[in-house]
């Protein structure tokens, strides 16, 4: 990451709150600077990975890998 950025994984229902600008809650991975970011999903489901900049401006590139345990 070149930015400090927001890492946050949402569920579905999550997600569409973000996208709409409503309050949403999720596993927050905080503001991070540096990589990997390590997030873990509380329970089974289908999980969106979301990585902004809050309302700063800037770049961020990332990649996301998944892991099954």
């Amino acid at each position: 990451m070149n930015e400090r950025a927001n890492v946050r994984l949402l569920d579905p229902l999550n997600f569409f709150k973000y996208k709409a600008g409503k309050k949403f809650e999720g596993t927050d991975g905080g503001e991070a600077m540096d990589s990997p970011v390590y997030l873990k999903a509380p329970y089974r489901a289908r999980w969106h990975v979301v990585i902004d900049l809050g309302r700063r401006a800037g770049e961020v590139r990332a990649t996301v890998d998944v892991t099954r345990v």
